[in-house]
C-alpha cells in the first residue's frame, strides 16, 4: 500500500508532502493539485509499462503531460523534479531533469529496484476527464 507521496516542482505542487490512508480522499477547487498526485503516479506507472525505463515518460497511455516547460512547477527553483513515494515501509525517490522541449525527462535519480506500484500488473487509473472529448492532436 502507498504511504505517503511527496512532489517537488511537478505541475501544481511545488513541494507537497501528502500521506496516505487505506482510503484516502483528494478534495478540493479546481486548479488546487488533485489530479496532479494521481498524474505524478500514473507518468512513473507508464516510464515503466514500455521498453524504456530510463525517464519520465511524459506521453503515454496513461496521461499525456506535454513538454517538459508543462510539468515543471510555476516559479520552480531550479531545473529537476522530484518523486518520492513510501510504499510498505521503503522510500523511492525519482529525480528529473527538465529540458524545456522534451516529451521524455531524464532520470538523474531512480530507485533499483522500482517499487511495487511501478511495474505491477494490478494498476488501474481513471482519469477525471474520461467522458468528455479527449485532445485528438499535440
Amino acid at each position: 500500500m502507498l504511504e505517503n507521496i511527496r512532489l517537488i516542482n511537478f505541475k501544481a505542487a511545488r513541494d507537497l508532502d501528502l500521506p496516505l490512508a487505506a482510503f484516502t480522499l483528494l478534495a478540493g477547487l479546481n486548479g488546487s493539485g488533485k489530479s496532479t498526485v494521481l498524474q505524478s503516479l500514473a507518468a512513473i506507472r507508464q516510464s515503466y509499462q514500455g521498453e524504456h525505463s530510463h525517464g519520465l515518460q511524459l506521453g503515454g497511455p496513461l496521461v499525456p503531460l506535454g513538454q517538459g516547460t508543462d510539468v515543471l512547477s510555476e516559479g520552480a527553483m531550479d531545473e529537476t523534479i522530484t518523486m518520492i513515494v513510501q510504499e510498505e515501509n521503503k522510500e523511492y525517490r525519482w529525480v528529473c531533469k527538465v529540458p524545456p522541449n522534451a516529451n521524455q525527462l531524464e532520470f538523474i535519480e531512480v530507485p533499483s529496484p522500482p517499487n511495487g506500484f511501478a511495474v505491477t500488473s494490478h494498476f488501474q487509473y481513471l482519469q477525471a476527464d474520461r467522458i468528455v472529448p479527449r485532445t485528438l492532436y499535440p
